[in-house]
């Protein structure tokens, strides 16, 4: 079952990972970049991302458990990648403004946006492994962000999930 620890750790590695990631491009030659990389753009975007995860930390511990238990469904009934997929596309409306602020302002309301946006899908097979383990594909140590597939980006890198 997945705990307010495990949810506490993902916020946390998400942020952690995006730093990294642009301190990853920041160490890239420019000549890596599509010439219509905007480093300003990306940059605050990354930013946003990580000061958006560190005003839902204080409230993670107020997430109740039937919104646990919910995660939990969704992270033995679904595939890890639908669920990144759903995690990056409700971050992206938070930090980008497509959420009113009062849906996204706490830990509790901002999951309950990831699981409306996970249950639109079929779920697929029980998952092996429990909730535990599905949970830490939820996020991409390497550009968890995928800014990397923006038309304008198309900076390498290189995937191990």
């Amino acid at each position: 079952m997945l705990t307010h620890a495990d949810i506490q750790r993902l916020l946390t590695n998400l942020s952690a990972a995006i730093e990294l990631d642009q301190r990853r491009v920041d160490e890239m030659p420019k000549d890596d970049f599509h010439p219509m990389y905007d480093d300003g753009l990306w940059r605050a975007w990354r930013t946003d991302h990580v000061r958006f995860i560190d005003a839902l930390m204080p409230s993670v511990a107020s997430i109740r458990a039937p919104t646990l238990r919910a995660l939990n469904q969704i992270a033995v009934n679904y595939d890890p990648h639908v669920v990144r997929h759903a995690v990056l596309e409700s971050f992206a409306g938070a930090v980008g403004g497509g959420y009113p602020v009062e849906e996204v302002d706490t830990a509790e309301r901002f999951l309950r946006v990831i699981i409306g946006e996970v249950r639109v899908n079929p779920p697929g097979r029980l998952r092996r492994g429990g909730a535990k383990e599905a949970a830490k594909k939820w996020v991409s140590a390497e550009d968890p962000l995928r800014i990397s597939e923006d038309p304008e980006c198309q900076y390498k890198v290189s995937r191990h999930d």
